[in-house]
């Protein structure tokens, strides 16, 4: 589809485990990039998504990272450059969600969330800047639907989702005299492995789907060639926007009502 732009180009991608990151991987490694499969605790599914990436011809390393502790991040994009000698795409897909209330939730579980959701992005697009500037490469961040509209228990989440959408448009604006591109892209519900169980209950995809006009989930293809896109050339005059792929989902602004959560564990405070 894209001739020969993606032949020994290389890129990025955190969170590459599982769903849309693992789809990422292979969706690009298909055009014929190099990919860098980043985890954190999921080494299997890191394994699969490498082993995904071959299967079509693509080459692909595996990177472990804990996203929350700065220097972990900076690691991580010394030893991509260090593997690969350069980098034409980073693509910051890893992101946790809390359901929580804002009045049971205390402010380490804010401070997870917006580590590995915001911060975490931040630091690593500057580590990789100086390569991105030689190649004039792109920049993507998977931010959410939540980045506009939201419901209860999210507010950790959206707000890393809507601060993430901000970065795109500060970054891109700086960085456009390096010829740099920087866009994101806001997934609306697209099943993986965490919620696969969940939306396999008639009841809740019921309660979901009645909700996207185009009445269907997303797939993980349809962000992946997405992102494919978006650092294509086919793409090059695009730069500073978040473009939401959600089946018409937000259009109508009509999400379903949530009940309240159950705390999960309380988080591990990281040292910097």
């Amino acid at each position: 589809m894209f001739a020969e732009f993606f032949k020994n180009k290389n890129y990025l991608i955190t969170g590459a485990s599982g769903g849309i990151g693992a789809g990422i991987a292979r969706a690009l490694a298909t055009e014929g990039a190099n990919v860098g499969i980043h985890y954190n605790s999921r080494y299997e599914g890191a394994l699969k998504s490498k082993q995904s990436v071959e299967a079509v011809g693509g080459k692909a390393i595996i990177y472990q990272a804990d996203l929350r502790a700065t220097k972990n991040v900076k690691t991580l994009a010394t030893e991509f450059i260090s593997d690969f000698g350069s980098i034409d795409g980073l693509i910051n897909n890893a992101g946790i969600i809390l359901k929580a209330s804002i009045e049971n939730a205390d402010e380490d579980y804010w401070d997870d969330v917006m580590r590995i959701n915001l911060r975490a992005p931040y630091i690593l697009s500057r580590a990789v800047l100086p390569y991105l500037k030689q190649s004039q490469g792109v920049v993507i961040h998977n931010t959410s639907i939540h980045e506009e509209y939201t419901t209860e228990y999210f507010s950790a989440y959206a707000a890393s989702k809507a601060g993430l959408k901000s970065l795109t448009k500060s970054q891109a604006l700086e960085w456009a005299k390096y010829g740099v591109r920087v866009n994101s892209i806001a997934p609306g519900v697209v099943p993986v492995e965490r919620t696969q169980d969940y939306f396999n209950q008639p009841d809740n995809r019921a309660l979901w789907l009645k909700n996207v006009p185009l009445n269907r989930f997303g797939k993980v293809e349809d962000i992946a060639n997405f992102v494919v896109f978006l650092c294509s050339d086919k793409s090059s005059w695009t730069t500073g926007q978040s473009y939401t792929v959600d089946g018409g989902m937000v259009a109508r602004s009509n999400f379903p009502f949530r009940s309240e959560p159950a705390l999960p564990a309380k988080p591990v405070k990281i040292e910097n």
